[in-house]
């Protein structure tokens, strides 16, 4: 275990450090584009908005164990997804298909997207449902529902079956996006829900006696689906319209960036002219990012929250990374990582003293760091930062460092 692991609080008073000078870096950011990662978003999608097309949206039905129980009589079964909007210029008909995943299928919630999804194209499906209209509950809460015949989900029960996925296509909608929850919501995931009938113990009263009997009522069975990804196609760097002297970052676009810097200390000071001695110690290390407000896509208020990380792995070939780079698969690793928050004057500070500090210690190899959204309003967000291109240097990306000696 390291050094830092094993850090133990003190007093930087108790140092008797002399702060000497506060070192400001201009560092150079690479973008690059990765298709999305929403496997773990609380919502699913169909549709497009212009930017981005949402064509379908994979589930995967959970166990159906429970409907082999001999002891109830199924009514009905229905195949639900519930709505977060309910506005909708027009009542479009909804589909949604069947087919059996095989071993020869690789389907799963985090890797399936645009960019690997040929497979689906190539589908027979076994069936589908349809839904030509939306159901409201008593909460005012709108739902798709797709009636399934009870045989087939007893079918699909069979323990011997393989898993069943569903694919909903994108309905014929005026330039709109469906919002739907997601089984990583916590409630009203999309569910197959089952009506059967049972025999239940009530207890009635007879002669001022309480009696325990046996009555016939009808009940539900919600069977969650165990997994689920939107297939969005979002716009890229390389179909125009993104300015290269920018930074972009997107969860739903897969827009991310490197941050490569040698960091010794003759790079950010000269050891010479200030003599600044070998042993000064790190105080504190912020990045610091501006964000343009013009060249950003906001469609909702929130906070964008981007997060930073050491990479664990070297980068083979740097011309991967050049404008308008595009990666099928990012496989960089990352270890100790840092979370901040864009504030209200468009300014990103992320506090980065343990991941410089590692690397100025030796603790961790310099490989350089990885940049990309954590969490924001919205997949279809986009917010762009500026760089070292623009004119004004106020706001060029900068590392500031401060730091003292014994």
């Amino acid at each position: 275990m390291s050094c830092i692991e094993n850090s133990f609080p003190t007093d930087i008073s108790d140092l008797h450090l002399d702060l000497l000078d506060t070192v400001t870096v201009d560092i150079e950011l690479s973008p690059y584009q990765t298709p999305p990662e929403i496997g773990s978003n609380r919502y699913l999608y169909v549709g497009s908005n212009g930017d981005f097309t949402i064509s379908r949206t994979v589930l995967k039905v959970g166990s159906l164990t429970a409907l082999q129980d001999s002891t109830f009589e199924i009514i009905d079964s229905r195949i639900e997804l519930t709505l977060v909007d309910t506005v909708l210029d027009i009542q479009p008909s909804f589909v949604l298909s069947y087919f059996a995943m095989d071993s020869t299928i690789e389907f799963s919630e985090s890797g399936t997207n645009y960019d690997n999804d040929d497979w689906l194209d190539e589908i027979e499906f076994e069936g589908q449902f349809t839904s030509d209209s939306l159901s409201l509950d008593t909460s005012g809460i709108y739902s798709v529902e797709f009636s399934v015949d009870t045989s087939i989900a007893m079918a699909w029960a069979d323990t011997s079956a393989d898993p069943q996925l569903l694919v909903l296509e994108a309905p014929a909608l005026n330039s709109e996006v469906l919002q739907f929850y997601s089984t990583e919501n916590g409630s009203l995931e999309p569910a197959l829900i089952v009506s059967y009938s049972d025999s239940v113990t009530v207890t009635v009263t007879i002669d001022s006696m309480e009696v325990d009997t046996l009555i016939l009522d009808t009940l539900e069975l919600v069977l969650e689906m165990s997994s689920d990804v939107s297939i969005v196609e979002p716009p890229l760097f390389s179909g125009g319209g993104f300015d290269s002297t920018l930074i972009y970052f997107s969860n739903g676009a897969g827009m991310k960036a490197l941050m490569n810097y040698d960091f010794t200390w003759s790079d950010f000071v000269d050891l010479d002219s200030l003599n600044v001695p070998e042993e000064a110690v790190i105080l504190k290390a912020k990045l610091v990012l501006y964000s343009d407000s013009t060249n950003s896509n906001w469609e909702e208020d929130g906070t964008f929250n981007m997060k930073i990380a050491t990479l664990e792995d070297s980068i083979v070939n740097e011309d991967d990374f050049i404008w308008p780079a595009f990666i099928s698969e990012d496989s960089l690793g990352t270890g100790i990582l840092k979370v901040s928050s864009l504030d209200s004057t468009d300014m990103l500070v992320h506090r980065i003293d343990r991941l410089i500090e590692t690397i100025f210690l030796g603790v961790e190899d310099n490989l350089g760091f990885k940049l990309e959204t954590s969490s924001a309003p919205s997949i279809f967000n986009i917010v762009a930062f500026h760089t070292s291109d623009n004119p004004d240097s106020a706001l060029h990306p900068r590392l500031e460092i401060y730091y003292g000696v014994p």
